[in-house]
């Protein structure tokens, strides 16, 4: 225990964000903690507040008459000769003074109480809300509390967070109960849950989820159907009749029960159940076969909404952000049936060899002017996607596939400002000081080995431009993945 807050610089600079208006969620909690077990800490506090009231403005005479009976009851010490002449010169009269602390005195504990009680029931802030009118349950308040139920019509979308990292999308037709910050209850709709703070138990008619650092999605229909997808992590399903009886989940997968028998059934987990939060992990991946492409969505490998395409040449806005991305390349190769959804954005690629006309012409219409092989992209529009995150910059992650043999040499990727791509690269990677040791996947194929490398570059940029080129070498690009750094 601190005995003497007086002269703790730390704590008075807390109570001054806290009288200032400027206190954060964070400030808020460490003051309510440091109040409720510290007497010296609410006697310091007191006294601050009290001399914060001293420096306004004297109140009207009104208020200070409704207020005289107050003053009365406290006992001040005689003002000495230097008081009484500083008083006389313009200072606050004694009376005054009086009233002043009489009226900050009361503040002041009705602040502790206020202090004390904000934010003691409201465990989630609502980010946003869509589909729901003034007439329903539910409105757009700014927080949600601890016992709140809310209920959404069909084709509503409320998402919200917790302080600690937490964000939930919840899908009408629904229900569902906010116990606490760390358990909710859901009895109809689809709950998408991205996981990154406290641990979260998620009630459900059939039985009790909890989570083991995931990203997950939960639906309930009508007649108590419960299913549970795992996209990052894993989850654990608990029967309502008998906690011994539980099944754990991982990443791609999902599960099924009926009733309150439990048989559940696992399967592939599928993102299309769900509306999901606003991402934080976009991609590109380049495929060769358009039925890879509804794998790749709905089981989100490495967490993230990926936008597929299997043209040599194109542009197109990724996910439900305001980020395009263009590109040109030689042709797109891949293979099919990959038995996870990480191999089919590894084991496919955009080569860097010798342009077609086709694509020359259409690297000229896009701005790339100074290439005619290799692979070209750009990314635009990020500054929008930041704000809408309310971020301040992201990371960048490259999947290459590379054909690495002894005596080739290696050309480093670039990253350039814009498509003129005319000053020097912001940044390079050089393949071939790259460590093959580091790389996170290997695989021969007929004649040739495949290394796979991920690699990351964090910036700010509105756009970029990345150059693969072409000389010797076989880079393919696989995928390039954004992550906003909050």
């Amino acid at each position: 225990m601190n005995n003497n807050f007086h002269n703790d610089a730390d704590f008075r600079a807390l109570v001054e964000r806290v009288l200032d208006g400027e206190a954060s969620s964070e400030d808020l909690k460490l003051l309510n903690e440091t109040l409720a077990t510290d007497e010296s800490a609410r006697r310091c506090y007191v006294e601050m507040q009290m001399f914060d009231s001293a420096l306004h403005d004297e109140l009207n005479a009104g208020e200070g008459e409704g207020m005289e009976s107050s003053a009365e009851a406290i006992e001040f010490e005689p003002q000495s000769a230097v008081d009484e002449a500083s008083a006389s010169k313009g200072g606050v009269s004694r009376q005054w003074a009086f009233k002043y602390y009489a009226v900050a005195a009361m503040l002041a504990a009705a602040a502790i109480m206020a202090v004390l009680l904000t934010g003691k029931d409201e465990v989630f802030e609502v980010v946003s809300v869509a589909g729901v009118q003034k007439a329903d349950s539910f409105t757009t308040a700014k927080w949600i509390s601890k016992g709140e139920k809310i209920e959404l019509p069909e084709g509503a979308v409320l998402e919200f967070k917790s302080e600690d990292g937490n964000r939930f999308a919840l899908k009408g037709p629904a229900e569902l109960r906010v116990e606490s910050g760390e358990r909710l209850s859901l009895t109809r709709g689809s709950l998408w849950a991205e996981l990154e703070g406290e641990p979260i138990r998620i009630s459900v008619p059939n039985g009790e989820i909890t989570d083991i650092g995931t990203i997950l999605g939960v639906f309930v229909d009508e007649m108590a159907k419960t299913r549970l997808d795992v996209f990052d992590g894993q989850a654990r399903m608990a029967s309502a009749k008998n906690d011994n009886r539980k099944q754990v989940i991982a990443a791609g997968q999902s599960l099924l029960l009926k009733g309150l028998d439990w048989q559940p059934v696992l399967g592939v987990a599928d993102m299309r159940l769900y509306a999901t939060t606003k991402p934080k992990r976009l991609g590109v991946n380049f495929i060769q076969h358009e039925e890879e492409a509804s794998f790749i969505q709905s089981t989100r490998p490495y967490s993230a909404m990926w936008h597929s395409v299997s043209e040599a040449h194109g542009t197109t806005q990724l996910a439900d952000s305001p980020v395009r991305v263009t590109w040109v390349g030689a042709h797109t190769h891949g293979r099919q049936n990959n038995d996870t959804p990480e191999g089919a954005i590894l084991d496919a690629g955009l080569t860097t060899k010798l342009w077609r006309p086709s694509e020359v012409q259409a690297a000229q219409a896009y701005g790339f002017q100074r290439v005619k092989r290799g692979a070209v992209i750009q990314f635009s529009n990020l500054s929008a996607w930041l704000k809408s995150s309310q971020a301040k910059k992201y990371r960048l992650t490259l999947f290459c596939n590379i054909e690495k043999t002894e005596d080739l040499s290696y050309t480093p990727i670039g990253i350039f400002k814009d498509a003129a791509m005319s000053e020097s690269p912001i940044h390079e990677w050089n393949l071939e000081s790259e460590n093959l040791k580091t790389f996170i996947r290997s695989e021969r194929g007929p004649g040739r080995e495949y290394y796979i490398k991920e690699m990351e570059y964090n910036f700010t940029e509105d756009s970029f431009v990345l150059y693969f080129p072409s000389e010797v070498e076989r880079t393919h690009v696989s995928a390039i993945l954004l992550t906003v750094v909050e």
